[in-house]
């Protein structure tokens, strides 16, 4: 039992030394927790070749958990500790906002200004080509307006020229063309004479055609009835009637 004692005050003597010696407090519990694991596994193995296996096991477990409540403390102290950091870095990052307010302000005014300046020389380029067009429009309508003048000033002395020599020449032209539609009529005239006088010749050589058709076939109805016409050819004379 003394020497399962002693191995465990040992062991819890140890712990801290190491854990003390070197990282962060997290780091520290760690390795304290991970030591205090592997001490308990070994006093367990040891406990069983001693006389007094309960109070060596006992023993075992007073010093993990000793192990582990350091561990807890620097865990603590570790969270602590973050906890401080954080809480400098926002203190630090607020100080910083603060010292940097009139420097982002005096960015932001220069960022407004120079919109607004921006601005202005935008609204006044865009007047003056405004006025520009308005002018180039206003001249392009006069001129316009002018040239349309001009053209039908122009117009006028043209046709003024024009109706001066049809004047002058309306009533030979009148008479040339009253001679033109008289010819016209009387060609118009002969033609139809013409063609009722070719009519006329048309229906007297009708009229003659058939009375001599007429006259001709007298002429042959006469021939047939006649004691002569037996003398010439049998085919002119008519046959005798049957039973004579």
């Amino acid at each position: 039992m003394f020497a399962c004692v002693l191995s465990s005050q040992n062991a819890q003597a140890q712990v801290p030394q190491n854990s003390e010696s070197r990282g962060t407090p997290r780091e520290r519990a760690n390795v304290v927790r991970s030591e205090a694991e592997r001490a308990y596994d070994l006093e367990l193995k040891a406990c069983w070749q001693k006389t007094l296996v309960s109070d060596c096991m006992a023993a075992a477990k007073a010093q993990k958990a000793a192990a582990l409540k350091e561990a807890t403390r620097l865990e603590g102290e570790g969270r602590a500790a973050e906890q401080e950091i954080r809480l400098r870095e926002r203190e630090a990052k607020a100080t910083q906002q603060a010292a940097d307010i009139p420097k982002r302000e005096a960015e932001e005014a220069a960022r407004s200004e120079k919109f607004r300046n921006e601005k202005v020389l935008k609204d006044a380029k865009r007047a003056e080509k405004h006025a520009a067009d308005a002018a180039a429009s206003e001249q392009r309508s006069a001129k316009a307006q002018t040239d349309n003048a001009a053209r039908l000033r122009k117009q006028q002395k043209l046709d003024a020229a024009d109706a001066a020599p049809a004047q002058k020449n309306s009533g030979s032209n009148r008479a040339e063309r009253e001679k033109e539609q008289a010819e016209r009529a009387a060609k118009i005239d002969e033609r139809k004479k013409n063609y009722a006088n070719e009519l006329k010749r048309r229906e007297a050589d009708k009229a003659a055609k058939a009375a001599a058709e007429a006259a001709q076939a007298a002429a042959k109805e006469n021939a047939k009835s006649s004691p002569l016409c037996c003398l010439w050819s049998k085919a002119c004379c008519g046959e005798p009637a049957p039973g004579k």
